[in-house]
């Protein structure tokens, strides 16, 4: 058991370390209310592993209490004190279970589920909403029914808009802040994958500042674009090889809402590349593509317009396909794209 010790001595601060570093990147305003539902799910993990122990019924689960007036330094510092905490016990619990003749492989399964909720869940916590922030932001800033630093980063620069600044209830809505609620919506175009790569994570934290980040996602979708273009130019040396790369960046990018229509943005990508006199690398094909995908990302917002007048599903991706289609190449779909979208 001294490999599985050595564990216990070693995870549960590697993942505070993390959840520490993880932090800097939200608003100040929620720093503190994520530390101490940190150290809520250290307790509760904690307590789980006490619960393990074959004496578990003589004991009874220490509740880990802070005061809200607490500061973030001596939230951090209790964050510290509490990891240590969880160490013991988790010590403790393998001593216990050793002592009571549990097998080995049992002591490893234990140790080892309650390590993984320590290295899944308390990273995840950070992503939870946090109350001070406004429910109409919260709910602009929410990508995809989940919230992400890049969530809070937006939410943080629209609570530092000069009009949000100056109000004192903080009760904004879609009629009474329009000009918030379109620099979010724009901002909301960056939502790529690769948005979570170091390099463009520390690119779009630089910014403070909703208009500037707003006035620069054309530019920034652009050097993302490029910067895709330049990793696969080497890889696609046949119109079979674009084809293959096409879908795959349709179904990585694509929103959820629009996946339906990879089929027809491919089968317009076949007809184009049948006629077309380009060889490889096939940089206007890829180029177009990529166009068509980020206009694809203002598709969502029309799709739930279009949904509160149509009957069902079937009908709202009719009406969009209708739209889009027939299309005589990339070019014009994506003309037909910024037209439904605009």
């Amino acid at each position: 058991l001294v490999e599985l010790v050595d564990r216990i001595y070693k995870a549960p601060f590697l993942v505070v370390d993390q959840v520490k570093r993880k932090l800097n990147s939200y608003p100040a305003e929620a720093q503190k209310g994520k530390v101490l539902a940190i150290i809520d799910g250290i307790r509760d993990i904690g307590e789980r592993a006490q619960n393990s122990r074959p004496d578990n019924t003589r004991l009874r689960g220490q509740r880990i209490t802070i005061a809200d007036s607490s500061t973030l330094s001596a939230a951090i510092t209790e964050l510290d004190g509490r990891c240590k905490w969880l160490v013991g016990t988790l010590h403790l619990m393998v001593r216990k279970m050793k002592d009571a003749k549990e097998p080995e492989e049992t002591i490893k399964s234990v140790v080892e589920r309650i390590l993984k909720q320590c290295e899944e869940q308390l990273p995840a916590i950070l992503d939870q909403p946090d109350e001070w922030l406004p429910k109409w932001i919260e709910d602009q800033t929410t990508l995809e029914g989940r919230r992400t630093w890049f969530s809070d980063h937006l939410a943080k620069l629209a609570m530092n808009e000069p009009a949000m600044l100056e109000s004192e209830t903080k009760q904004w809505d879609d009629e009474t802040s329009p000009g918030i609620v379109e620099k979010i919506r724009e901002c909301r175009r960056l939502n790529y994958p690769k948005l979570n790569e170091e390099s463009w994570r520390e690119c779009i934290l630089q910014y403070t500042n909703l208009s500037d980040l707003a006035n620069k996602v054309p530019e920034v979708l652009m050097d993302m674009a490029t910067e895709d273009l330049e990793r696969v130019v080497s890889l696609i040396n046949t119109k079979d090889d674009l084809i293959e790369w096409g879908e795959d960046k349709l179904m990585k990018d694509l929103q959820e809402d629009c996946k339906f229509l990879t089929h027809d943005i491919m089968e317009v990508l076949r007809k184009e590349l049948e006629a077309s006199k380009e060889e490889a690398p096939f940089t206007s094909a890829q180029a177009a593509m990529e166009n068509i995908i980020q206009e694809c990302q203002k598709l969502p917002e029309k799709i739930k317009v279009l949904a509160m007048f149509l009957p069902g599903e079937d009908m709202v991706r009719k009406t969009v396909l209708d739209k889009l289609l027939p299309s005589a190449s990339l070019a014009d779909l994506l003309q037909k794209l910024k037209a439904l979208t605009g």
